[in-house]
């Protein structure tokens, strides 16, 4: 999942214990509380039956569950985070010239501020 949104609500849901579902990227995320474990699936139904919610049946991270099939799954995660600026940042250094009663200061700036 690429939309910061949308894993920003996830990681919110997951820290609070509240039920999450938001589409990234052509899948559907799910976060959700199953016999009091949380679980974090994708392309998953909202349900704790285990004919739904045990590995196998859809990619899915959860906590001990007594599932009854033999099911060949597993589930591995990867996280990754980047650090994004949310201020213009200076393309090149600031060039200012005085006049008498004035000070002119230019900037080159990536993205406009406030």
């Amino acid at each position: 999942c690429s939309d910061r949104i949308v894993i920003q609500a996830m990681v919110q849901s997951l820290k609070l214990g509240t039920q999450f579902a938001g589409i990234c990227d052509g899948n559907t995320w799910r976060a959700f509380t199953c016999n009091r474990e949380r679980v974090l699936c994708v392309n998953c139904k909202l349900s704790c039956l285990q004919t739904v919610s045990c590995p196998g049946k859809s990619l899915t991270f959860s906590s001990c569950q007594n599932c009854g099939q033999r099911a060949a799954a597993y589930s591995i995660i990867d996280v990754q985070y980047s650090i994004q600026p949310l201020y213009p940042l200076f393309n090149s250094p600031l060039r200012a010239t005085s006049e008498s009663n004035k000070l002119t200061v230019v900037a080159n700036i990536s993205r406009p501020g406030n």
